[in-house]
């Protein structure tokens, strides 16, 4: 079946079966419970996210279920185990979005030039 194009989806991705998008997703929590382990520790992943790397195996099949499901146990445990999940990455980032956001809205007051 082929779903609707949505926004933020890659097209490949609209062929996909249930069967690969729960690998797809079974992927992404594995990595992003080891991003969140890195990042809790003061540690930046090494390498660079890519989408193709985070691609679903063509010739899965009803055992990525459980695959997933220990997935999805092994990110809730990464993200439990992190007592404070701002960093002082995500604090640095909090703080430029928010002067954005005063440089964004000053600008619409005509207050400085864009």
């Amino acid at each position: 079946m082929l779903i609707e194009r949505v926004r933020g989806l890659e097209d490949s991705s609209r062929y996909w079966s249930v069967w690969m998008t729960l690998d797809h997703l079974r992927i992404m929590n594995s990595r992003l419970g080891k991003v969140i382990t890195s990042l809790a520790k003061g540690v930046i992943p090494p390498g660079k996210a890519s989408t193709a790397n985070v691609k679903p195996n063509k010739e899965v099949a009803s055992s990525v279920v459980a695959e997933y499901e220990t997935a999805c146990d092994q990110l809730l445990a990464a993200v439990a185990d992190v007592q404070n999940l701002k960093t002082r990455h995500t604090r640095r980032a909090q703080r430029q979005r928010s002067f954005n956001e005063a440089a964004r809205f000053l600008v619409r007051r005509g207050k400085i030039a864009p």
